[in-house]
């Protein structure tokens, strides 16, 4: 598992905070490797960055500054809002140096300032107005927003997802128990209803017509609410395997 996916995989395990989540890491990606959005609105509005780096090294401050360099020129550019936070995602984490920085924004501020004013060679590409609207808006900026995801963080996220099983060869998560069958029959289940009554109409055709005449028969109905209770039963079996799995994985197995 790569960086990306498992910085998409563990957003994916906080669904319940975001409306949507976003891969969009590659050429010209301005910084971002997964958006988790908190609006409909996407990048226009309130949303999270997760930053992924799988790198052979601890992250560095040296590494990271590119990284925030380029999400605030796609703040000056106004290609999106900036996040209500940023977050590294690295398997082999941050470097006590940067881990100390993130956990003191002001001087995490201090060094990104410090970066741009030395002209440090992840400016370079960058023009003077460019640069300096930069640095306004880092100087204004709270730096609190930037924050690592520590190995532990991220395989208590992953581990709420389908995709834990999957990559660590562990055991599926325990089945829910069955809710409670329906008192009436739902479209769920129409056609198992229906070819059930279709046998009931036929060894009993006076008594038995329908669902509602079935369910009061005295032999017949308790019959057709087992079998309804086994339906649904298998019903929660079918949709536990497919979603404690990554998407497709039960499809394909068919």
């Amino acid at each position: 598992m790569n960086g990306k996916s498992s910085s998409r995989n563990g957003a994916t395990g906080l669904t319940t905070s975001y409306v949507q989540i976003k891969q969009l890491g590659g050429p010209g990606d301005r910084g971002i490797d997964v958006a988790a959005f908190k609006t409909d609105r996407g990048l226009e509005d309130s949303w999270d960055c997760y930053q992924a780096k799988h790198y052979a090294e601890p992250l560095k401050t040296s590494d990271a500054i590119p990284e925030m360099l380029k999400l605030f020129r796609g703040v000056v550019d106004q290609y999106y809002v900036l996040p209500d936070q940023y977050a590294f995602v690295a398997p082999r984490g941050c470097g006590s140096s940067f881990n100390r920085l993130l956990s003191k924004p002001s001087e995490l501020q201090k060094k990104f300032l410090d970066a741009i004013d030395n002209r440090t060679p992840a400016t370079k590409n960058l023009d003077d107005s460019t640069l300096r609207a930069i640095r306004y808006l880092a100087a204004t900026t709270n730096f609190s927003i930037f924050r690592s995801v520590e190995f532990n963080e991220m395989l208590d996220v992953h581990r709420n997802t389908h995709y834990f099983a999957a990559r660590f060869g562990t055991p599926l998560p325990a089945r829910p128990p069955v809710g409670e069958t329906p008192a009436t029959p739902t479209p769920v289940e129409a056609i198992y209803v229906k070819k059930l009554v279709d046998v009931y109409v036929e060894q009993e055709p006076t008594s038995c017509t329908d669902a509602a005449s079935v369910s009061v028969h005295t032999s017949y109905g308790p019959h057709l609410q087992r079998q309804r209770e086994s339906f649904y039963s298998a019903e929660a079996l079918r949709l536990y395997a497919r979603d404690a799995v990554p998407e497709g994985t039960y499809d394909s197995s068919l």
